[in-house]
């Protein structure tokens, strides 16, 4: 449960930079190793929380 809330909060954090123009690759890199994630994956939460609107895993 804790790395769920982790990936919330940073994918909403992502978005926030992204809205404001200032999202980078460092951004996104820095996330996927906190998380031990690929940056693929982190990209991937982005473009779903862009598109459906969810920052968590698919249900």
């Amino acid at each position: 449960m804790p790395r769920l809330l982790g990936r919330e909060q940073a994918v909403s954090r992502l978005l926030a930079l992204d809205e404001t123009g200032s999202l980078s690759t460092a951004h996104a890199r820095l996330v996927a190793s906190s998380m031990g994630v690929s940056l693929r994956s982190v990209w991937r939460w982005l473009e779903a929380a862009r598109v459906e609107g969810r920052t968590g895993p698919a249900v």
